[in-house]
């Protein structure tokens, strides 16, 4: 099985869920080089691995306060590795496979392998399960951050992984009724009592009018909200505890930042999955059921009571949330996502590409921020992380996936044979791997 890691995971999202703690800082991840690492230790660094060992300690005090009453299966502490994206120099809570150090203050360190990939995500190192981070997240969003991964490692130790496949998520009107979906959640969050029951009826109106055109990805879109969107949840509750008013307000904002973006196919789930999360508001089913949520509308509608959902959007509806000026500004964007599809098509047949047959042996990391659906034609990626038993490859200058093979955009003047290491691309062959031109398009084989 392929692994996909998310090397940027909305981190404008994650910056609106933190708890202000006093954390000094990961400045030994940061700081530390490969040079320095091979050398002995200063006391300067053990200083800086003992501010590591305090935001573990912190990490799992929250844990501990809360010792399994939101999610019920236990204490949410797990092994956590932290690792800088250009030393990939790693400290974690935990030993480390890769690494023969003795630890310092309780702190583990050392350099992680080429073959694996730095990604806000988790990490299987012979056969241990970390959550994994990149140390360059600033210091008041590393909480939220951590403890958002810290969920994914759950899920993938329960066997609660989900698939999806949202492309339907950016077209006119599958767009039109997600963001009437967010306003409505927006209300929500700002009211109470009737009124709150109200919204999310409306909210649930909306969603339902998108899952009449689009029946065949109601699992898909449920799948991605539990798989990004409930991580946000709990990290957030497990950070603001009762404060409702501040997770509401930073919910809200969350949803006004998202809501005009281009593309909605790789972050909508964190918004919409984290705001329902919280709005269900019934912490036996967060105990006993969350893990096993699979329709997100019907878990809706039990938590609140609501008995049915109008079939027809009531004009009063769309007219609270001016129904027609959504659909004029979608208009526009439908119009703006035609011209880079039509880019990106002319470029993937003019320009030279480097073709990657994706197996189980090559993984990728990639902004989920900066991709897209295009269509039959696959999915296009402004920049990716690639890597295998042929080496690593970096680019900035675009990939698109379709089915099996990764079509990586290159200059004309790449050398073939041999390493290429450019601003916006980098390729760095392992011993016995070459590049070659065949047509007008490359290749990575393996000299025989």
């Amino acid at each position: 099985m392929n692994r996909i890691v998310i090397v940027e995971e909305s981190i404008n999202i994650k910056m609106l869920y933190f708890r202000v703690i006093r954390i000094v800082g990961l400045l030994f991840v940061v700081s530390l080089s490969q040079a320095s690492f091979a050398q002995k230790l200063t006391a300067e660094d053990s200083v800086s691995l003992t501010q590591n060992m305090q935001f573990f300690q912190q990490i799992k005090e929250i844990c501990d306060a809360d010792n399994g009453r939101l999610l019920g299966f236990g204490n949410y502490y797990c092994p956590i590795m932290i690792v800088n994206r250009e030393s990939r120099f790693v400290v974690a809570n935990t030993s480390l496979p890769f690494s023969d150090k003795a630890p310092i203050n309780g702190v583990y360190y050392g350099v992680l392998p080429e073959k694996y990939n730095i990604a806000n995500s988790t990490i299987d190192i012979d056969t241990t399960l970390y959550a994994m981070f990149n140390s360059d997240i600033p210091t008041d969003m590393m909480s939220f951050v951590c403890l958002h991964e810290m969920f994914h490692y759950w899920q993938e130790k329960k066997d609660m992984g989900r698939s999806y496949n949202n492309a339907h998520i950016d077209t006119k009107w599958a767009r039109v009724y997600l963001i009437l979906e967010l306003k409505a959640l927006q209300n929500a969050l700002l009211s109470e009592d009737e009124q709150q029951h109200q919204a999310i009826l409306e909210a649930l109106t909306f969603r339902k009018q998108r899952h009449l055109l689009f029946p065949q990805h109601i699992e898909d879109e449920t799948n991605f909200e539990f798989h990004e969107g409930f991580p946000d949840f709990v990290a957030c509750k497990l950070l603001y505890t009762d404060d409702n008013e501040v997770v509401q307000q930073k919910m809200y904002d969350n949803i006004e930042r998202r809501s005009s973006d281009n593309s909605f196919y790789r972050n909508f789930g964190y918004t919409t999955g984290a705001t329902y999360a919280y709005l269900i508001r019934d912490f036996e089913l967060y105990r006993t059921k969350l893990f096993q949520i699979s329709d997100i509308v019907s878990t809706m509608m039990q938590s609140r009571n609501i008995t049915d959902i109008p079939d027809i959007i009531p004009k009063e509806y769309k007219e609270k949330y001016n129904f027609e000026q959504v659909v004029h500004h979608e208009d526009s964007v439908a119009e703006y996502r035609q011209y880079l599809f039509d880019s990106i098509a002319n470029k993937f047949t003019k320009e030279p590409l480097i073709v990657v047959e994706w197996n189980k042996d090559v993984h990728i990391g990639f902004n989920p921020n900066q991709m897209f659906s295009m269509d039959s034609l696959g999915t296009y990626y402004s920049l990716m992380h690639i890597s295998g038993d042929f080496g690593t490859m970096q680019t900035e200058k675009g990939v698109l996936m379709q089915n099996d093979y990764l079509f990586v955009f290159v200059d004309k003047d790449l050398d073939t044979g041999k390493n290429s290491i450019r601003q916006t691309f980098k390729i760095v062959l392992n011993k016995g791997w070459f590049l070659v031109k065949q047509n007008a398009h490359y290749f990575i084989v393996k000299k025989k």
